[in-house]
């Protein structure tokens, strides 16, 4: 995570009120010296935050006619998505044998969870839908 100073942290507070474009101290309202304010906007651009894009217009802070807008971010390659692994349910538990009721096409109905398993219908539910 990337450390920012509170001046820092106040351009892009104003960045984002002014739709990704960094806009002047002036029009800001940032009380900082004019320098620090140029400081700031230097360092975010160094640290690859802040990126020079597009025309510049009035009230937007510029440098050879282009505005400084937030970086677009670096798209990473999609990763593979993994099959989620699958829960070990240990063989012989009232766990096991609700899931495997659970499985059958006809699947299986609170009655039939509360007699397999001998629990009370308000735990065979919660065992199903837990809160």
């Amino acid at each position: 995570m990337t450390k920012l100073t509170d001046t820092e942290q106040v351009i892009l507070t104003a960045v984002a009120r002014n739709n990704g474009a960094v806009p002047t101290r002036e029009r800001s309202g940032s009380k900082a010296d004019p320098r620090a304010y140029g400081a700031a906007i230097a360092s975010l651009v160094n640290k690859g935050i802040l990126e020079l894009r597009g025309n510049a217009s009035e009230g937007d802070y510029a440098k050879d006619g282009q505005k400084l807008m937030l970086a677009k971010p670096e798209t990473e390659e999609p990763t593979t998505a993994e099959a989620p692994k699958e829960r070990k349910v240990r063989a012989g538990t009232k766990q096991a044998l609700l899931i495997e009721m659970l499985k059958r096409p006809s699947g299986a109905t609170i009655d039939e969870i509360v007699t397999a398993t001998r629990w009370q219908s308000h735990y065979a539910d919660a065992g199903i839908m837990p809160m």
